[in-house]
């Protein structure tokens, strides 16, 4: 009886504590509530990415079928005012020269377009959308973490999420939907301790591979922006828990060897099917889609397949990414503040999971390891995507927090304060 009403009692603090931090990281993500990101970044990022939805959601009416992304070329001299009402507001606009933006399969469109038929709301209720789910994974991850490594680290894991003014200009974006991002990871936590067996025999279920390999064709489905960084974050609670759990190096291998096939394999189903509604021919589709991989994303080309991207010959691999170590884009006031570059919070951080795998304990092995594989998820992308990365550090930055500043938050925090008795069981 006693047993059973502690129980109740520490189910209900969880519920207490989830449903407060919930409210906190939803506040930030869809009004800016703690000024985390300088207001008129909040207002403008990616404005123009999300434009591709809005517009779908214009064209679509009760009796037509649900759009993909839209792009709107308006008569010379002309503009979209591209404001809150502008979904209330949009059935004024000359929509006749419209086409489709056809280098992904847009589902965030079809989806956003379908509710619209049925609401015809406001651009900021279809945010709210996006933050709400964001703000529950965040806030799943923060409880997990606060059972999981003690309750400091929870809040050292929820802070650094509502100190980034990337995830609080991204998170409610209609364009980008971020939770996809994290939905590959979350099947692995879920997962982590029913399923991942240590006798040498099964690496990995069935249903687990499954629940991968549809979470990664949902982020293709909206997109195949930073896949890479995504497949590999993924990864890093793998690591966690097997290590913890003290696997063999070659059976974790086995595991990101498998699951890394389900991405692949949820990647290239895309690939097929949105090469098919693309262009008249199924060849033809994939012909125009390896043209936007290259012209985005090839990493070792010289001549014209840079110059094309405005990359010049001479720039390395490391000019690329030095910006993302020493050039910390300060879009928020509160960074501004802190006296700290982010290459000396990134040396803390790996000197932090040094010293936690010197400890020799399980879970911090786990944790340490987790973290020093987490580096390879965002620099994948910056030396794979070189085009990209060489002009998009406005917006890459945030790839940092897929998952390496969040976990790196964590193994400062359970270095420090790694007290059992702040551990909420």
């Amino acid at each position: 009886m006693f047993q059973s009403s502690v129980s109740k009692v520490t189910v209900g603090f969880r519920w207490l504590v989830g449903s407060l931090v919930f409210c906190l990281i939803f506040s930030v993500f869809q009004f800016n509530f703690l000024r985390t990101a300088d207001p008129g970044f909040f207002r403008n990022h990616q404005l123009d990415s999300e434009q591709l939805v809005v517009l779908s959601m214009l064209n679509s009416t009760p009796s037509a079928r649900s759009r993909m992304l839209g792009l709107i070329e308006p008569a010379s001299g002309q503009t979209i005012e591209f404001t809150s009402e502008l979904l209330a507001n949009g059935k004024g606009l000359d929509l006749t020269a419209n086409r489709i933006y056809d280098s992904q399969l847009g589902l965030q469109g079809r989806v956003f377009s379908s509710i619209h038929k049925i609401v015809r709301g406001h651009l900021q209720g279809y945010q709210k959308i996006n933050s709400a789910l964001v703000s529950a994974i965040f806030t799943v991850l923060t409880v997990w973490i606060a059972i999981e490594f003690g309750f400091l680290s929870g809040v050292a894991f929820c802070f650094t999420v509502v100190a980034s003014p990337w995830l609080t200009a991204f998170a409610r974006n209609l364009y980008w939907v971020i939770w996809t991002w994290y939905l590959p990871a979350m099947v692995i936590i879920y997962y982590g301790r029913m399923s991942f067996v240590t006798d040498g025999k099964v690496p990995l279920k069935l249903k687990v591979v499954f629940a991968y390999f549809i979470a990664v064709l949902l982020k293709c489905m909206c997109g195949y922006e930073y896949l890479s960084t995504i497949l590999l974050a993924s990864c890093v609670p793998l690591i966690y828990f097997d290590v913890k759990q003290g696997l063999r190096l070659n059976l974790i291998f086995q595991k990101m060897f498998v699951l890394g096939g389900a991405g692949v394999g949820a990647f290239l189903t895309v690939v097929m099917v949105h090469a098919r509604v693309r262009a008249d021919s199924f060849t033809m589709g994939l012909h125009m889609i390896a043209s936007d991989v290259v012209r985005r994303t090839y990493p070792l080309g010289q001549g014209e397949s840079l110059s094309l991207q405005g990359v010049p010959n001479q720039v390395s691999f490391a000019d690329v990414i030095k910006p993302y170590f020493f050039q910390w884009n300060q879009a928020s006031p509160f960074l501004a503040r802190v006296p700290l570059s982010f290459s000396a919070v990134m040396f803390v951080f790996i000197v932090s999971a040094i010293l936690l795998i010197g400890k020799g304990q399980p879970k911090s092995k786990g944790l340490g390891y987790s973290f020093l594989f987490s580096l390879f998820a965002p620099l994948s992308w910056f030396i794979l995507a070189k085009g990209h990365s060489y002009h998009h550090t406005h917006m890459n930055f945030v790839l940092w927090h897929l998952p390496t500043a969040l976990v790196g938050g964590v193994c400062l925090s359970y270095l420090v304060f790694p007290g059992k008795s702040l551990e909420l069981k």
